[in-house]
C-alpha cells in the first residue's frame, strides 16, 4: 500500500501567496495505490478492484492493522485537510468506513492537516487506540470495542498541550517503562518557519496525559521546527530513545537519550513471520503479567515519514517476569509463550519459537 499526497506542479504559483509555497488546497490530490505481490515477485496494481481509488485524496500516513479484531488487516489513512478514511477489509474488498466509525474529524467535526496515525491501548483496555497528530491540536480516538472510536483529545488532556503548535510527528512511548503509553511530539509551524516547543506527555495510566517533558530534558524547554520523530533504543539498555529531525537551524537532527533513571523492567520483542520479518507486520500480541493484561500491535510505521524501532517494547514496572505472550499472526496461527524473564530482547520466528536472545 503506497500512500500518495498530490500532484505537485513545480509551475504553479499561488494567487493568493505568490511568495509563498502554495496551499496543499491549491493542488488536486492523487491516489493511493494497492499492489498485490505476484508469485514472480513483480507487482499488481489492484487498487480499483479493492475500492481503494480515491484519486482526489491527499495522504499523509497510512497505517495498517486489524481494528476490529475479525482476523484481516484494515488501512487508517490520515489526510491533509480532508476527512480521514479507514478502510474495512470485508468480504475480499474494502469498504471505507471513517465517518461512521468516528475517525474521520476532530472534536469539532472540521477536517485538519493529519499526518499519520498511531496505534496502541492507552489505558490497557485490551482495545488499540488511535492518535492522530495535525496542525490544531490533534485527534484520540478512544477504542470503544464494537468498531467504534470516540475523540477523547480534550478529556484526556492532550488538546490543551498540542494546541496551536503544529505536531508532525506524534508517537507513543513508555519513556519510563511503567506499564502505559506516553505521548511524544516534534511540533512546529507549517506554512512559515515558526518555532514551537516539542511535548512529551505522561500518562497516569487510565489514559489521561500531563505534559512533563520541560521537567525531564532542556530539549523540551527551546522551541524548535520539527518534522519526523521516531522511538528506538538505539544502545539496547531497555530504554526508549528518540530522534527527531528537523527545519530550523542548520537543520541537524536530535537524538534523545533515555538514561533511564528508572528502575522499571522491561520486555522486548522481535516477530519474524514465515516469510520473513514483513509477514509478522501488524500481528496482535497480548502480554499478562499478574493481574495485567496488554495488548499490542507489531507495527512500526504509526509516524510521520519515519519508522520506530521494529521490535514491540514492553515496559513492565515492578514487574520481573511475564507469565504469558500469546502471538496471533497475521496468517490466523496463534503461538503462546510462558514463563518469560524480564530486561532482555528475544527474537520469535513464526512456527519455530525463540530463536535468540
Amino acid at each position: 500500500m503506497v500512500g500518495n499526497f498530490l500532484a505537485f506542479d513545480p509551475e504553479y504559483v499561488s494567487t493568493q501567496t505568490p511568495v509563498m509555497m502554495p496551499h496543499p488546497s491549491e493542488y488536486k490530490g492523487q491516489a493511493s495505490f494497492l499492489y498485490e505481490q505476484q508469485r514472480d515477485g513483480s507487482f499488481k496494481d489492484v487498487t480499483a478492484q479493492n475500492n481503494l481509488y480515491y484519486p482526489d485524496s491527499k495522504c499523509m500516513g497510512l497505517t495498517i492493522f486489524d481494528y476490529d479484531k475479525d482476523g484481516d488487516l484494515d488501512i487508517y489513512q490520515a489526510n491533509d485537510h480532508q476527512a480521514n478514511y479507514l478502510f474495512k477489509y470485508e468480504d475480499g474488498t474494502y469498504k471505507e468506513v471513517g465517518i461512521q466509525s468516528g475517525v474521520a474529524v476532530n472534536t469539532h467535526g472540521a477536517t485538519t492537516g493529519s499526518m499519520h496515525g498511531t496505534i496502541g491501548d492507552i489505558d490497557n483496555d485490551g482495545l488499540i487506540d488511535i492518535l492522530v497528530g495535525d496542525l490544531r491540536y490533534g485527534a484520540l480516538y478512544k477504542n470503544r470495542g464494537n468498531g467504534f472510536y470516540r475523540d477523547v483529545v480534550e478529556s484526556a488532556g492532550v488538546s490543551a498541550s498540542l494546541s496551536g503548535k503544529g505536531s508532525w510527528g506524534t508517537v507513543f512511548i513508555d519513556y519510563d517503562n511503567d506499564g502505559d503509553l506516553d505521548i511524544i511530539s516534534s511540533n512546529g509551524t507549517a506554512e512559515e518557519l515558526i518555532l514551537q516547543y516539542p511535548v512529551l506527555l505522561e500518562n497516569d495510566g487510565m489514559g489521561h496525559f500531563t505534559d512533563v517533558g520541560k521537567d525531564l530534558s532542556s530539549y523540551f524547554d527551546s522551541k524548535r521546527s520539527g518534522r519526523g520523530l521516531a522511538v528506538v533504543d538505539y544502545n539496547n539498555d531497555g530504554n526508549m530513545d528518540v530522534i527527531v529531525s528537523h527545519l530550523d537551524g542548520d537543520g541537524s537532527p536530535t537524538l534523545l537519550k533515555n538514561n533511564g533513571t528508572n528502575t522499571n523492567h522491561w520486555l522486548g520483542l522481535q516477530l519474524i513471520g514465515q516469510n520473513g520479518q514483513a509477514s509478522a507486520v501488524s500481528a496482535r500480541v497480548e502480554v499478562t503479567y499478574g493481574t495485567t493484561k496488554r495488548v499490542f500491535v507489531n507495527q512500526w510505521a504509526t509516524t510521520y515519514l519515519s519508522n520506530n524501532d521494529p521490535r514491540i517494547h514492553i515496559g513492565l514496572g515492578k514487574t520481573e517476569k511475564v507469565d504469558q505472550v500469546i502471538i496471533y499472526w497475521t496468517n490466523g496461527e496463534k503461538e503462546e509463550y510462558k514463563d518469560l524473564n524480564a530486561d532482555r530482547y528475544l527474537t520469535i520466528k513464526e512456527g519455530t519459537g525463540i530463536i535468540s536472545e
